[in-house]
């Protein structure tokens, strides 16, 4: 959930990419599995409904409603999947790689309507670096030397490694002891 959709108490791209998806995913299969059209209408009106739930709910009720907007989209991309991808009345083998296909197509379906806010993060996310105007993909080049003085410098000059030091930071003009040059008792 984004920080404007608390404060506005509206629901964001996000909720309404994936209530569109939700109602599109559920129709679209419904229409590809040759369903009457009654049949479609019902799926619709049971997918607007899940939709609009998704758009007011907020927090762990929208989750429920997520996997609610799956459960309406299942039966529609299953029975889909099984006339796009038709059994073969042929070797077992056959037929059990046809049904894992056909059940891996109506997964990726569902899939996309429970994490419907999440595929469009994704999808908006590839968009805006498929279309920035310039991506310098050149490789660039290292000096080695300049790093590790570089890193010398940040460690405190030797570059030997951490040093562990006490106390309070060192103002201007203040001589901070190492514990290294501490004298040790014997």
């Amino acid at each position: 959930m984004q920080l404007d959709e608390l404060a506005s108490g509206q629901p964001g791209r996000e909720t309404m990419f994936a209530a569109g998806y939700t109602l599109v995913a559920a129709v679209g299969a419904d229409v590809v599995a040759g369903n009457h059209a009654a049949h479609v209408a019902t799926v619709g009106a049971a997918a607007a409904v899940v939709g609009l739930l998704r758009m007011a709910s907020t927090g762990r009720r929208r989750a429920h409603v997520a996997v609610l907007s799956g459960v309406v989209v299942s039966q529609p991309a299953l029975h889909a999947a099984a006339n796009l991808i038709p059994s073969s009345a042929g070797h077992p083998m056959t037929d059990w790689l046809v049904g894992a296909l056909q059940l891996l197509l109506a997964v990726l379906t569902v899939a996309g309507s429970v994490g419907g806010e999440r595929l469009y993060r994704l999808v908006s996310g590839l968009w805006r670096v498929a279309t920035r105007p310039s991506l310098d993909l050149a490789p660039t080049t290292v000096d080695l030397a300049q790093v590790m003085n570089d890193t010398r410098r940040a460690r405190g000059g030797t570059g030997t490694g951490p040093i562990s030091r006490r106390g309070p930071p060192a103002g201007p003009g203040m001589r901070h002891r190492h514990r290294s040059a501490e004298p040790r008792s014997v």
